[in-house]
């Protein structure tokens, strides 16, 4: 079992209690997967770490975790996926003192048509940094976007793995994950020092095995995030 250790739990514990990470048993959040997957369960968890731009003593713990998670990583370029990395991103850059590029998801049609905000070289390697990872989706966009602009990627990394298949997505098209924080012993350690309790534990780790799942052996159809007794 995964133990966190003293700054992630410091971390882990200034995202809760900004509500940058927050919990609904009753009604639950749609999330990226359910585009291409309308029918799974609400997710009885969000993590919204686009707050971080609001608490700049939170968001500098994030990017100090950051900088020690990568400080092995060889690259020359961060490239933070839109729209929800873009500040942490920028404060990454300056504290590590490397140059940040944009890939563009949406279609620019005025100015000067471009896939890439900033300037780059061809051939030079990106890390990509995004707040947190479901599925790897959205990663893998940005990527070829940068790919086809001739940039390469290796490594990506993310504030939070919310352990829902974007880790092994992302191997088996040969790019290696890093987070700061993972969901499972995160969720442990809320419960150990009473953030939430056992019961809603068990029903998050319930629905972490089964993201996808209308039904599971915990949880009955009428109550999907076991709520009543």
């Amino acid at each position: 079992m995964t133990v966190l250790s003293k700054s992630q739990k410091e971390l882990a514990l200034s995202l809760f209690d900004k509500g940058v990470i927050k919990f609904d048993f009753k009604k639950g959040w749609r999330l990226k997967l359910h585009e291409s997957n309308p029918d799974a369960p609400l997710s009885p968890f969000y993590i919204d770490l686009r707050k971080l731009q609001s608490y700049l003593d939170v968001k500098l713990k994030a990017v100090l975790a950051l900088v020690d998670l990568t400080k092995e990583v060889k690259y020359d370029y961060i490239a933070g996926i839109p729209l929800a990395a873009v500040a942490l991103v920028s404060s990454l850059a300056d504290k590590i003192g490397k140059p940040q590029i944009t890939p563009r998801m949406d279609k620019k049609t005025h100015g000067e048509i471009r896939t890439i905000d900033g300037d780059y070289e061809k051939g030079k390697t990106v890390l990509v940094v995004d707040d947190l990872v479901t599925s790897a989706d959205s990663k893998l966009e940005a990527i070829k976007v940068l790919e086809d602009n001739g940039l390469e990627v290796k490594d990506i990394a993310v504030v939070f793995d919310r352990e829902q298949g974007g880790t092994e997505q992302l191997a088996k098209k040969g790019y290696a994950l890093h987070a700061a924080l993972k969901i499972k012993p995160t969720l442990r350690f809320y419960a150990r020092v009473g953030k939430i309790t056992q019961k809603q534990l068990m029903r998050v780790l319930d629905y972490l095995a089964n993201p996808l799942d209308k039904w599971s052996p915990m949880v009955s159809r009428r109550d999907p995030f076991g709520i009543n007794p």
